[in-house]
């Protein structure tokens, strides 16, 4: 997890918080929380990589579609 974080981090530093890639350690971010049963940062994750997808790919995508997905089990 803290690889993660660390990942995400660095991530933003160089591309910023719009990119894809940001988005997709965001993503894997919230599966680990999720799976670690801490919801709340979960969702808080998920909401963040749907928000950056859906400014890359548009609602009706299959990006948005799985994170959305994720979002909502």
């Amino acid at each position: 997890m803290a690889a993660f974080r660390a990942s995400l981090k660095y991530k933003i530093r160089q591309l910023g918080e719009n990119s894809f890639e940001v988005a997709k350690i965001s993503e894997n971010v919230a599966l680990c929380l999720f799976n670690k049963g801490e919801y709340q940062g979960a969702v808080s994750s998920f909401l963040d990589a749907l928000r950056v997808k859906k400014l890359h790919f548009g609602e009706d995508s299959d990006e948005v579609a799985t994170t959305s997905n994720n979002l909502g089990n």
